[in-house]
């Protein structure tokens, strides 16, 4: 006898059947999303640590082949160093001094002050010129310009009397051979006449300087240690992977030299006086000619100067900006060379997983860090602050993102809006 309600299974089995096939797919789908997204960030990391061991190669083939002698020449013309000061540097009088107790034949110096009132011009007075050299004093002029170094500089060119030129500016701890390092290069090859020689080293025009920064001591604080990381541990070592992997069509501007006739060839000094950045363009303006930038074989120094957090904390976004400005898309693609951020987001999607390997990319961070510092500052062994060095890279993220906001930057205690095409104008 049949009963009078019968229930079927079939119905409600092929529903649950569907449905624990559809959320299988829907699961393996949303593994194979979430192993690709954390596979993502680990190849980031992987590829910002091989970046940054490619960029501490380089720095370690320029120091070995360094040479640890002066170089010579056929011989040393007569030059003309410009200084443009504003304010007291260093030890005072004694740090100004230095310029003009250069180991070369004959050369002038032009020190350069915007304003009678400058702190710096009583003991610019106070020098005595060594052997060989002659010293000008430039004070204010009637210049234009937004930038006030480039200004500062105009009013002191017409003053220069010899074609082989230097500019450098006054925090630089000089040595006695520091015009050897900027100049001969230049002089040498100006002088072969051999045929065989190597045609591309003739269309050397400028020769520009690496820099690093002294450690800084209690009394200079952290801010400024957090500063010098960024150019003891990264700025140089970067800089020579750029020119090793297209070139260099730049210059930095701590020290720098060409000869009279190609900074006419650019414009000369006019064509660069609302830029902020003067010595980027200098370069540029050189490279466009189809003549050759070379690096300073000897690294220059700079004073560490006392800065607040805040006071770095614009410098760093200032000099951010500008390296936007003129290489967009260099600085857009410098967040791949940040080993410490994707290390951290990768800790952050699966600490589980990506413990080990995310400890791993930040140790090689900090030894390859630690080791561009000892080489550039010749020091060895492991930096008392190198906790730093993280810290820098995750302030990077914000500066970098910041500095695509064209807001006003501070500098040499005024205001301004950077320009699109690297301008300023006064705010």
């Amino acid at each position: 006898m049949r009963p009078a309600f019968e229930f079927s299974h079939a119905p409600l089995c092929t529903r649950i059947r569907k449905v624990v096939l559809f959320d299988a797919v829907r699961y393996k789908r949303y593994f194979a999303f979430m192993l690709c997204f954390k596979l993502f960030f680990v190849f980031l990391a992987l590829l910002a640590v091989i970046l940054n061991g490619m960029a501490a190669w380089r720095a370690w083939r320029f120091v070995r082949n360094t040479p640890p002698h002066r170089e010579s020449a056929p011989s040393k013309p007569p030059a003309t160093l410009l200084v443009p000061v504003r304010g007291i540097e260093g030890d005072g009088v004694e740090h100004f001094q230095r310029f003009c107790q250069l180991d070369w034949p004959s050369y002038q110096v032009v020190f350069t002050v915007l304003d009678e009132a400058d702190p710096a011009l009583p003991l610019l007075r106070r020098i005595r010129p060594g052997a060989g050299c002659e010293m000008t004093l430039q004070v204010g002029g009637r210049s234009e310009g937004a930038n006030p170094k480039v200004r500062n500089l105009l009013n002191a060119f017409p003053k220069a009397r010899h074609d082989w030129m230097a500019i450098c500016d006054a925090d630089v701890e000089v040595e006695p051979d520091f015009l050897d390092g900027l100049l001969l290069p230049m002089i040498r090859l100006a002088a072969e006449t051999s045929p065989e020689k190597n045609s591309r080293d003739r269309e050397i025009a400028m020769v520009h300087s690496l820099y690093r920064c002294r450690d800084a001591t209690g009394g200079d604080g952290l801010a400024a240690s957090w500063e010098n990381v960024w150019i003891n541990c990264d700025f140089w070592s970067q800089g020579l992977l750029g020119d090793w992997l297209r070139g260099t069509d730049f210059a930095f501007g701590a020290a720098m030299a060409l000869h009279r006739s190609t900074l006419e060839q650019i414009g000369g000094l006019e064509a660069v006086r609302d830029y902020l950045a003067d010595d980027y363009q200098i370069g540029h303006r050189v490279a466009a000619l189809g003549k050759r930038l070379v690096f300073n074989r000897q690294f220059v120094t700079l004073r560490t100067k006392h800065q607040t957090w805040a006071e770095t904390w614009r410098h760093l976004l200032r000099w951010n900006r500008t390296i936007r400005v003129c290489q967009p898309g260099g600085f857009a693609g410098s967040i791949l060379t940040n080993a410490t951020f994707f290390a951290v987001l990768s800790l952050m999607v699966d600490a589980h997983f990506f413990w080990l390997w995310s400890l791993t990319i930040l140790l090689l961070r900090i030894v390859l860090a630690n080791q561009c510092r000892n080489w550039i500052l010749k020091k060895p062994g492991l930096w008392n602050r190198w906790w730093l060095i993280l810290f820098k890279d995750l302030a990077h993220v914000i500066l970098w993102l910041l500095a695509f906001r064209n807001g006003p930057i501070e500098w040499r205690d005024c205001r301004y809006r950077l320009q699109p095409d690297g301008k300023l104008t006064p705010v």
